[in-house]
């Protein structure tokens, strides 16, 4: 079969999600489509910005890149946020490739069709782990979590937290039997997984799917959710009963609910310290902050003496980023970056509102995967970081296909191209 043009982007938006395990090997498919955008963008040159669908991502995009730029003009690290900030821009040609190529519901149903393969393939082979004590790959089980394909970078219930509506939506289209199993089997490794940040995010995401089918399906399906949510009881049950580490953490995020500082500083693993300083950087800077990634050069300005985590990285930094959305932005971007976070979230809501029903619900995944990763109460990655950008842009690029599908057209016509 010869290798087209749509085949190229189905094949490189897969490889990112693919290799997400592979500490950064998830760059490679990016710089790539990003090189494929940049020069489908300058042969179209005349009509880039015709289609609608460039339009809004172009508008997301400038949203999301401002304060980054101008949080470089006075930088605690300027190299490194400018670097970063510049870089940056292979998100903006990752995406125009992506829209402009991936613009069709053939497309658009095979990316998640594969997505769902390889996060199930995660989901299996973590279960494999779990009773074997070596996933597929050899990796040995984490006592403390489950991490199969992830290794040492104990991430699996972070990254599937984060993509489980994609797993869920379509496991809701199966029939029981694999409804059932797979629903059990992603609940059961997202708790395994031991990672509080993907055990919000599960959360959220599965809240909107709720949300959204209340608000839009004329018969409520009350069953999904009857079975929904005794499927989640007995897995946190066994896993309680059953497996010491999950018991442990458990109880261990519980202790928030003793009242008195101590106990609640435990139960979030000592974060209390860092989001002091987090609070203080972003009033010492609170018009642009310390810059993108500079949370860890400005730690120790901002610390106090006695803080655990003052000179805690092997250079001599502090902590590496603030363990909270909105004290991650606050204290990196400052007023600018909060307000063009809120900016960017209006933006995928307005254009959520101004969609057809059918396009609300072919993007419905990927929507329900942006709120659970733009909840403001989250504490995974390092906001700005570059493994965090590809999740959202990756799930923004999709939204936004899914969303402006069949509605007008989306590529630049070859008739219309200058002889």
């Amino acid at each position: 079969m010869r290798m087209t043009e749509e085949h190229t982007a189905l094949w490189l938006a897969l490889a990112c999600l693919l290799l997400t395990p592979f500490a950064r090997a998830a760059e490679i498919p990016i710089l790539l489509l990003a090189l494929l955008g940049l020069r489908k963008f300058i042969l179209e040159r005349p009509w880039a910005f015709k289609p609608p669908v460039i339009v809004n991502f172009s508008l997301l995009f400038l949203v999301f890149w401002v304060p980054m730029l101008l949080s470089s003009f006075d930088a605690v690290n300027m190299m490194k946020t400018s670097k970063d900030a510049w870089g940056f821009i292979r998100f903006y040609f990752f995406g125009y490739y992506l829209l402009q190529t991936l613009n069709h519901e053939a497309a658009l149903e095979r990316l998640l069709k594969f997505a769902n393969f390889i996060l199930l393939f995660w989901v299996f082979d973590a279960l494999v782990q779990f009773v074997c004590g070596f996933d597929l790959f050899g990796f040995p089980l984490v006592p403390e979590r489950l991490n199969g394909v992830f290794g040492d970078n104990l991430k699996l219930g972070l990254f599937l937290g984060a993509y489980s509506p994609l797993v869920i939506v379509s496991a809701l289209q199966a029939g029981r039997t694999i409804k059932l199993l797979t629903s059990f089997s992603l609940i059961l490794v997202v708790l395994l997984a031991g990672s509080r940040a993907g055990w919000i995010m599960f959360a959220v995401g599965m809240l909107a799917l709720c949300v959204y089918s209340g608000r839009h399906w004329q018969r409520i399906p009350w069953r999904n959710f009857i079975v929904g949510a005794f499927l989640l009881v007995v897995a946190c049950g066994l896993s309680y009963q059953f497996i010491p580490n999950f018991s442990s953490r458990v109880d261990q995020s519980l202790l928030v609910f003793n009242g008195d500082t101590a106990s609640i500083d435990r139960a979030i693993s000592f974060r209390l310290p860092i989001w002091k300083t987090g609070v203080r950087m972003f009033a010492g800077n609170w018009l642009n902050g310390v810059g993108v990634r500079g949370f860890r050069y400005a730690y120790n300005r901002y610390a106090e003496d006695d803080d655990i985590w003052k000179n805690y990285s092997k250079d001599g930094t502090g902590a590496m980023h603030g363990h909270g959305m909105l004290v991650d932005i606050a204290a990196e971007t400052g007023v600018v970056g909060l307000v063009s976070l809120l900016g960017f979230c209006a933006l995928l809501v307005r254009l959520w509102l101004r969609g057809a029903v059918a396009a609300r619900r072919r993007s419905l995944p990927y929507a329900a995967a942006l709120v659970a990763i733009l909840f403001p109460l989250n504490t995974h990655f390092a906001f700005y970081s570059g493994t965090w950008l590809q999740v959202i842009f990756w799930l923004t690029v999709f939204y936004l296909a899914s969303l402006h599908l069949g509605s007008h057209a989306s590529r630049v016509l070859p008739q219309q191209r200058p002889r």
